[in-house]
């Protein structure tokens, strides 16, 4: 008997399912993944997962490759145009350290695929993790910081996957799953820590101010009035608004100010300029990964911009749009690539979503959404040179893999 066959069959006959503790790794993984923790001890639960592999009885990749052979191509898309502009990049060292970053996200996707549907929910559990590890790592920053203002506290205490205040987009995108375990849990203390989560993830945000958080989650809010409420989308809608314009006023938020001040506050505009611009020079692979800083520089030391658009002087390392970057950085090859793995893994998720019953289509709804945040954010802040933002999409490329070959048949009765 194999060595992997005797190990399984003495974890099963002890009580313990190999997916189980996958499923756990995965989410320990998660939950360390936006600390400071040094990065051989944060992945070392994803290696102890990746390691559990060859125990889990997984469906054969070649039903995967046959569901879905256009995600499949996508991804396969994806990772070629990354290898291609990295080995023709301006620095293709830099390029290849700042594209290290995606493999801890294959892995998680590989791992999720051969994931049972039972075991989700504790894979799952590792998001509202996530989202409260985020949230803490965010409030401790400021507490121990001498400074009040957002950007500030982050340059001085950042860790690698919390760069800037406006990461913590990532709690706004994951929170469609932190509420979905506040209504669907039944044991008290995992609910209790549900809701903590969520008053943590609201206290960060309340010190942040990030206007694209905030943006995010009226986006997130409205797809989920529209989807639930469609009959009185319009009432419910105005009066959410007169709500949360009392409550600004009320509580002294000035969150309705700080969106007025995006027409003066308006940097992003000078950084998008550059970027398009740039695109004429290297338009098919473009300049490498992690290098649009140089489309930046090269742009702006040629170019005069009108008084009223202010311009960026620090070195810009990313476009703060996840899409201008792949433009920018892997050219047209990498934004085809990019769209068409975006558009493969909305087509699953929407499918999943809508074929669902029950208690489980509020589950895939919820992941659904937080995929519909993240698309959005990718338009003002998001780029895949960060961990949180690289694995965030290979989760969801997860579980638009796990589409037929693992919760299919939970997913149309509902269960």
């Amino acid at each position: 008997m194999p060595v992997s066959s005797l190990i399984r069959s003495k974890l099963i006959n002890g009580g313990i399912a190999p997916g189980l503790i996958l499923a756990f790794a995965l989410a320990v993984y998660l939950t360390a993944s936006v600390t400071s923790l040094p990065l051989a001890l944060a992945v070392l639960p994803l290696v102890a997962g990746g390691l559990m592999l060859s125990l889990v009885n997984s469906e054969d990749v070649d039903r995967v490759r046959l569901q879905h052979p256009r995600l499949l191509l996508a991804l396969s898309l994806f990772l070629i145009s990354l290898a291609l502009t990295t080995i023709l990049s301006y620095d293709p060292h830099s390029s290849l350290n700042a594209c290290m970053v995606v493999f801890p996200g294959l892995l998680i996707a590989y791992m999720l695929t051969q994931l049972e549907d039972r075991y989700c929910d504790v894979f799952t559990w590792g998001l509202v993790g996530m989202v409260f590890t985020a949230s803490v790592v965010c409030i401790v920053m400021f507490l121990k910081s001498p400074y009040s203002d957002a950007g500030a506290v982050f340059y001085a205490g950042k860790t690698p996957a919390l760069v800037v205040p406006n990461d913590m987009v990532l709690g706004v995108i994951f929170a469609p799953v932190v509420i979905q375990k506040i209504f669907s849990q039944k044991v008290l203390a995992l609910k209790a820590f549900a809701v903590l989560t969520l008053l943590l993830l609201a206290s960060a945000l309340y010190l942040v101010k990030s206007r694209i958080c905030f943006l995010t989650g009226v986006v997130i809010f409205l797809l989920y009035l529209h989807h639930f409420h469609r009959k009185n989308f319009l009432g419910l809608l105005l009066l959410s608004v007169v709500a949360f314009v009392t409550v600004d006023f009320v509580a002294g938020l000035n969150i309705a100010n700080d969106l007025i001040l995006l027409l003066r506050e308006n940097t992003r505009l000078s950084v998008w300029y550059a970027g398009f611009i740039s695109v004429s020079q290297h338009p098919v692979v473009g300049y490498g990964p992690s290098q649009f800083y140089i489309a930046y520089e090269q742009v702006m030391a040629t170019t005069s911009l009108p008084a009223w658009i202010m311009i960026d002087p620090r070195t810009v390392p990313w476009a703060h749009n996840m899409y201008l970057d792949a433009l920018v950085e892997r050219g047209v090859i990498g934004l085809f690539a990019l769209l068409f793995l975006v558009y493969q893994i909305y087509i699953r998720l929407a499918e999943r979503s809508d074929r669902s019953k029950g208690s489980r289509h509020y589950e895939l709804f919820a992941i659904y959404a937080a995929f519909i945040g993240f698309l959005f954010a990718g338009f003002f802040e998001l780029t895949i040179q960060r961990i949180w933002v690289a694995n965030g999409l290979f989760i969801f490329i997860g579980f638009a893999f796990m589409d037929s070959a693992k919760m299919s048949s939970a997913a149309d009765t509902g269960k």
